[in-house]
């Protein structure tokens, strides 16, 4: 188990912080527990609130984020998480290419239309005998 925090890796350390939000929000409280990273929980907790970028745990990955480099630095987004995914995203798909358009036939429709005919032309048929 890691036991200090200078040993969490970026991940881990965002995944505390987005404990610390949903907390914050209303969710399940980040309580400490005896095993593993969540035993860190109120140590990251006062390391970032005391940081002068920290913009409180509601706006965590809204208007402030974890240094890329530094892990336990707070930095201020220059765009949201959603914007930023949506970049990744547009640059690593590419547009598909259209379908060419083909016209929808009801050959049901077709078939009727034709006994149709078929039935006129022989009830005329049979008419001018």
């Amino acid at each position: 188990m890691t036991n200090k925090i200078e040993d969490l890796t970026r991940h881990q350390v965002r995944y505390l912080c987005f404990r610390l939000q949903t907390e914050a929000d209303g969710g399940n409280p980040a309580a400490k527990e005896s095993e593993g990273i969540m035993g860190l929980v109120n140590q990251i907790k006062d390391h970032f609130e005391d940081q002068d970028d920290f913009g409180g745990w509601r706006n965590f990955a809204k208007t402030w984020d974890v240094d890329r480099k530094s892990f336990l630095v707070a930095v201020k987004r220059i765009s949201s998480i959603h914007s930023e995914w949506n970049h990744v995203l547009k640059k690593q798909t590419h547009d598909l290419p259209a379908a060419p358009k083909k016209l929808l036939t009801n050959e049901l429709a077709e078939t009727v239309q034709k006994k149709k005919q078929s039935l006129r032309r022989s009830k005329q048929d049979n008419d001018d005998i």
